[in-house]
């Protein structure tokens, strides 16, 4: 099993006093919990990690696994933690000016933003990290972020702009014939906000599916009660 050779070359690490490459295997332990739909036991995880790990030596892998932990804290409702750890990470996203990077940062500011109550300034950046991943042709990203904003829009009634945006995600996926299965679920959305059957629960059960989709790709969509017909 692989996280059980990760605690083993994690104790490896640490009997030999190898600090920095025993950070590398704390983030690496971190993902197998996001990719479990845990990721709030990565939090201590990631927390460990930042303190063995050589800044100077990658500091690439430091901003990673920085950008990590705050958007497991904001996905956790940590919001006010990640906002302050966003703040201290902040010369380090600058370091790194690519358009990933940036995207990215502007995803979880936008999360921080909503789990804030900061309504406006979370839509401003989730739809700037939208725009960025779809120039950067990363389909499934935009169509996160996108069904992000749709819990935005969910929150606040706004059935208007939650139609128009996951009507304006469906050709992401439809013109690189990709992703079957996140299509089906982002046309499910879009029809049941069309008729005004939209709720909140429905806009995060579809956005926790895309999530579980990215890590297994054969995972059916199934339809929150309100229809069976798009599997």
């Amino acid at each position: 099993e692989f996280a059980g050779l990760l605690a083993q070359t994690l104790r490896v690490y640490q009997e030999v006093g190898e600090t920095h490459r025993e950070g590398r295997a704390l983030i690496k332990m971190s993902t197998v919990h996001e990719h479990a739909g845990t990721p709030e036991q990565a939090i201590p995880l990631l927390y460990e990690a930042l303190r063995k790990i050589d800044a100077g030596r990658e500091p690439r892998l430091l901003l990673s696994a920085q950008h990590n932990l705050i958007t497991y804290l904001a996905d956790a409702g940590r919001c006010m933690e990640a906002q302050g750890l966003l703040i201290q990470a902040r010369p380090l996203y600058a370091r790194f000016p690519d358009s990933g990077t940036r995207n990215r940062r502007h995803w979880v500011e936008g999360k921080i933003a909503r789990g804030l109550g900061q309504t406006r300034e979370a839509e401003a950046c989730l739809a700037a990290a939208r725009e960025g991943f779809i120039a950067e042709g990363k389909a499934f990203d935009a169509a996160s972020v996108a069904l992000e904003l749709a819990i935005l829009y969910a929150e606040q009634g706004r059935t208007a702009e939650l139609v128009r945006v996951a009507g304006e995600t469906l050709p992401v996926f439809a013109s690189r014939q990709s992703y079957p299965r996140a299509l089906a679920a982002l046309a499910y959305l879009n029809r049941v906000a069309a008729d005004d059957r939209v709720s909140l629960d429905v806009a995060v059960g579809v956005v926790a599916y895309l999530k579980r989709l990215k890590e297994h790709p054969g995972l059916a969509f199934q339809p929150p009660n309100l229809d069976q017909d798009l599997q």
